[in-house]
């Protein structure tokens, strides 16, 4: 029963992104306005987020390293732990850096 409910519920997300799709294709043709076709506005809404998402990101990883430390994981409990934190910590001042 399960299974069929998930069958469900996968087959109405599709057809429903489906009618999204139409749906707006429609609104286009009636907008006379081609897909190819991107304006200004848009691009400014798009620059715009993409700047505050990283910069919120950014601000995310510092907040975690300030209140979790470098790894934001703690001490190491094992002799092999150590190593593993040595070869993150080196991952991580590669990609940060």
């Amino acid at each position: 029963m399960t299974k069929l409910i998930v069958l469900l519920v996968i087959v109405l997300g599709v057809l429903a992104i489906a009618q999204l799709v139409r749906l707006y294709e429609l609104s286009s043709k009636l907008r006379d306005r081609r897909e190819e076709d991107i304006p200004n506005r848009d691009n400014r809404l798009n620059a715009t987020l993409l700047l505050v998402f990283v910069f919120a990101l950014f601000a995310g990883v510092i907040w975690m390293m300030s209140n979790f430390g470098w790894t934001g994981r703690g001490e190491a409990a094992s002799k092999h732990g150590v190593g593993t934190d040595a070869l993150l910590n080196l991952n991580f001042v590669i990609i940060f850096a």
